[in-house]
């Protein structure tokens, strides 16, 4: 499994990478920049070889039109947070489909309505604010629909409805988040050890040993010979040949 595959899922059916650790989906373009402030732990190498891997992927999304959403009565996906306060939109567009907006708060849905289906507040403004409704009583949106959402900035935003209201399912979904999560963690912690250990077996210089205070050891220019070397191939190139096998030795 490479870094591609340990730090992202690619939902073919949805044609969009979702971040495991960041459970969000990562827009193709923006995949390197993403890994730059979110994985510092990455090199740039490593960085530049997972974006150009990912933007290779057979049909993902490459702009958000080509983005795939799930339907409402699929289940919500594992790597992304479900969210249960949606407002769902009930309007109708000009040829009687059923419009499958949906956002989180009033003023998004409101502006929605407002705009896509000519819809009117008829609560009226001014009197006694704390007795009025948060939604008004002709609303055109169901309230209290899970939701999930893929990306987080600009056009790509966009709530999708999911089927989850029951305990099993949020249980189910939290438990599976969990185990991603810390699926995460451990790839990290994994991957911090091994750049521990293998930046401890490189020879980075005399500056600061104690060999410094013998002036010949610069003389014989061993200091530039070695530099950047593992220790492990330098103890090797010094090591005695092994006897065994040898009787003349």
């Amino acid at each position: 499994m490479d870094n591609f595959d340990s730090l992202f899922t690619f939902y073919s059916q949805y044609r969009v990478v979702v971040c495991n650790k960041c459970q969000i989906a990562v827009i193709p373009a923006q995949v390197e920049e993403h890994l730059r402030k979110q994985h510092s732990r990455l090199s740039r190498q490593e960085r530049h070889d997972i974006a150009k891997r990912c933007q290779s992927v057979r049909d993902i999304a490459l702009v958000e039109s080509d983005v795939i959403y799930p339907k409402p009565c699929q289940a919500p996906l594992d790597t992304l947070p479900i969210y249960f306060d949606g407002l769902k939109c009930t309007g109708e567009d000009t040829q009687g489909k059923s419009c499958s907006y949906i956002c989180r708060t009033p003023c998004g849905i409101q502006k929605h309505c407002k705009e896509n289906h000519s819809w009117e507040n008829k609560q009226k403004r001014g009197g006694n604010v704390q007795a009025k409704q948060t939604h008004s009583a002709n609303r055109l949106w169901e309230c209290d629909r899970a939701c999930q959402r893929f990306f987080k900035k600009g056009k790509w935003q966009r709530y999708f409805e999911v089927a989850a209201s029951s305990l099993k399912d949020i249980t189910e979904h939290t438990t599976n988040q969990k185990h991603l999560f810390f699926q995460a963690q451990k790839e990290d912690v994994k991957k911090t050890a091994s750049d521990l250990a293998e930046a401890a077996n490189i020879v980075q210089g005399f500056d600061n040993h104690r060999s410094t205070v013998v002036p010949w050891l610069r003389e014989t220019g061993i200091v530039k010979h070695i530099a950047q070397l593992k220790k492990d191939e330098i103890k090797a190139a010094i090591a005695l040949p092994s006897s065994e096998g040898e009787s003349e030795l």
